[in-house]
């Protein structure tokens, strides 16, 4: 099964998400994850599972003041769009 993630999504993040991504791949091992969030922030999170965690990079940042709707209109390169757009193309 493969999941996208929003690693940008919490308060915290990347680390809560990071923390997470790493018992779900130790637990299932037909998990594949596919990270989208600042590359710089995500860089060495598939070291341990190179073959099962993919980044994508998504630079731009929303705040928590910003609406979503806003968001996906005017930063493209955002977790919250590239994750619409990877559902979008399956």
């Amino acid at each position: 099964m493969k999941i996208g993630l929003d690693a940008m999504g919490s308060d915290n993040a990347p680390s809560v998400e990071l923390e997470g991504i790493h018992l779900a791949l130790e637990e299932n091992q037909n998990l594949e994850l596919v990270l989208v969030g600042q590359e710089e922030l995500l860089r060495g999170a598939n070291e341990k599972f190179p073959d099962r965690v993919e980044i994508l990079a998504a630079p731009d940042v929303v705040t928590m003041h910003e609406s979503p709707g806003d968001a996906l209109r005017n930063k493209r390169n955002s977790s919250i769009a590239k994750g619409i757009e990877l559902l979008k193309n399956k």
